[in-house]
Formats: structure tokens, sequence, C-alpha cells
């Protein structure tokens, strides 16, 4: 079995522990990988009122501003990893959670 090299760690909103994204890191460490963390905000289900359209500018930038602020505290979460040397790095989406784990690995080729 080859090593992985690229790592995707789905953190789900639920996941304050970010469980996730640390057994990603000690695979990362295991394996000299690079780890790509994934949030998905289920823009159908809870964020259906901040969820952009294309009538309303204004959703746009509060979207804007809700992946800023999710952004800000998830890579305050990760830098320890990155004080360590690991190569991890942050996504935003909106969408199903399902899917666009499914979308991102068959696109980027996560192993």
């Amino acid at each position: 079995m080859n090593s992985p090299n690229r790592i995707l760690a789905y953190s789900p909103v639920e996941d304050e522990d970010l469980k996730a994204v640390k057994q990603a890191a000690w695979l990362a460490r295991m394996s000299e990988a690079s780890v790509t963390v994934l949030r998905v905000l289920d823009g159908g289900v809870r964020f259906n009122l901040w969820k952009p359209s294309s009538i309303d500018p204004g959703s746009v930038e509060l979207q804007g501003l809700i992946e800023d602020a999710l952004r800000e505290e998830i890579e305050s979460q990760v830098a320890p990893f990155r004080s360590e040397g690991l190569d991890i790095r942050v996504e935003i989406r909106w969408g199903t959670p399902w899917l666009e784990v499914t979308y991102s690995v068959l696109r980027e080729g996560y192993d």
C-alpha cells in the first residue's frame, strides 16, 4: 500500500475538538503528506437565509463575511500543526457536505 501524499480532512461544524484534523495530522506526519481541512456550510439547511443569490448582492457579501470569520477561526486552530512543520491548508465551501467532500476528492485527487 502506498503512503498518502495529499489528505483531505472533512471538519464538520460539530467537531469542535478537531478530531478529524488531528487524525489527518497524525497520518500526515507518518507519511510526510499535506493536509487540506474542508469545512462545508450546508447552504440548503442551516444557512438557507445566508445562501448567496443572483438577485441579492447583500447575501453574497454576508456569505463572504461568514466564510472569512470561519476561515480565521479554523486557521488559528490549525496553527499549532503548521508550527510543527505540517503543510496544512483550509477550504470553506457551501453546499451539501457529502457532495462537497466527494467533489473535492474527484477534483483534487486526494488520497
